[in-house]
């Protein structure tokens, strides 16, 4: 499955947003390292280590194509999601590249080499009296605390989850016949077009294929 998919902590509703080429498998990998304590992104790591598993939701927000993976994840990311350490789809990706490979490598040629007191001597003498400019330390600020979002931002993807992943039904507007699906991905799977759910759901079109379209949680009628 090809899309964006969110990781929630239900506890204080702060989450991460990524993508994949294969969403399922990315949920096994995420897991996986955050259960072995061995996570690259330490915010997300270290929330889980505070809340536990049993407080994180894994879900897919939407499906997309791969040519607009990339643009559709940088929408999200640009509200600043709370466990998102860096800013950009590239940065991210990078990073993730760089620890899983180089770093392995780097670790690896390292082990069993000491530092020689030349050297140790070379790097004290580096860092004695270093003074940090603003922007460093600005930027050294946000890096180990995570990036904050404002109220309106947090709310735009507390409302993109609520649309994408939660359950949703529709009534037909002669025969009131009612068709319930678990999210918007399942009723595009089934043969209806995700965008004109969604603007049913925002309320900017009346109906779709003769139905009328409704979050199960919020009776929100696009009539």
């Amino acid at each position: 499955m090809i899309g964006i998919y969110t990781i929630i902590n239900t506890r204080n509703n702060k989450c991460y947003i990524g993508s994949s080429k294969n969403i399922e498998s990315r949920f096994k990998a995420h897991k996986s390292r955050l259960r072995n304590n061995k996570h690259i992104n330490y915010h997300l790591q270290n929330a889980w280590n505070k809340y536990g598993e049993d407080s994180f939701e894994f879900n897919v927000l939407y499906i997309t194509s791969i040519e607009d993976l990339i643009k559709e994840e940088q929408k999200l990311l640009d509200l600043k999601p709370e466990y998102n350490i860096l800013p950009t789809v590239e940065l991210n990706r990078q990073l993730v590249h760089h620890s899983d490979k180089t770093k392995q490598k780097i670790s690896e040629k390292k082990k069993g080499i000491p530092l020689s007191n030349e050297t140790k001597l070379r790097i004290s003498r580096s860092l004695k009296g270093r003074k940090r400019s603003s922007i460093h330390q600005e930027n050294l600020t946000k890096a180990l605390t995570g990036l904050k979002r404002s109220k309106d931002k947090a709310d735009k993807i507390r409302l993109a989850h609520q649309i994408y992943a939660k359950p949703i039904f529709a009534i037909h507007l002669s025969s009131l016949e009612r068709l319930e699906f678990a999210s918007v991905n399942e009723a595009a799977q089934q043969g209806y077009d995700q965008s004109s759910i969604l603007k049913c759901l925002k309320g900017q079109r009346r109906s779709h294929k003769g139905f009328s379209w409704h979050r199960s949680d919020s009776y929100s009628s696009c009539i």
